[in-house]
């Protein structure tokens, strides 16, 4: 399911602009740090970005670096492999939860609903926060059945601390969610 759905998300790399302002941004600092070293304080054309985290920015220049450019066909890898370790993180959440078959058949679901599809194409740190709260989730979970929980936990606060350093307090939600439950 993985290897199908890193080809078929593929596909459209470098077969459309960036078409959102906010998905042009992002390739900019990208390619801010990637080509002018700007890694800790990014920019925008001379002018400090401190609007966003910083961690999307990085994740897209680092997948940049080995074509010496951030482009419209590279810039969206990041957005994908955030969409493909979101795929894995539901299969183990429905693992835990109910089976390998049902986690087969939720990352099936997933891998093939429209709205995510689209967005694994995106500039934008949607797939990558994501990703995190999604693995957050998983460890979360872990805890609640393991004998000692402080292992998963750890694991639960490094995966909202990532979805911290990606798209900013929209990640604190998963806090809110397990004191919840």
């Amino acid at each position: 399911l993985l290897l199908v759905s890193a080809v078929i998300f593929a596909l459209a790399l470098g077969r459309r602009p960036l078409d959102h302002q906010d998905e042009a941004r992002y390739a900019l600092l990208a390619r801010e740090a990637a080509e002018h070293g700007h890694w800790i304080l990014p920019r925008v054309r001379n002018d400090v970005y401190l609007n966003k985290p910083p961690l999307f920015f990085w994740t897209v220049a680092l997948f940049a670096l080995p074509f010496h450019a951030v482009t419209d066909a590279n810039a969206p890898i990041a957005s994908i492999v955030s969409a493909l370790v979101g795929l894995l993180a539901v299969f183990a959440i429905g693992r835990l939860l109910w089976g390998s078959a049902v986690g087969l058949a939720s990352a099936l679901v997933l891998a093939t609903s429209p709205f995510y599809f689209f967005m694994a194409h995106k500039v934008l740190t949607d797939m990558m926060l994501t990703a995190w709260m999604s693995w957050a989730l998983y460890f979360y979970l872990a805890a609640r059945r393991a004998p000692d929980p402080r292992r998963p936990l750890v694991w639960f606060y490094l995966c909202v601390a990532g979805g911290l350093a990606s798209k900013g307090p929209a990640a604190l939600l998963v806090l809110v969610a397990a004191m919840t439950a």
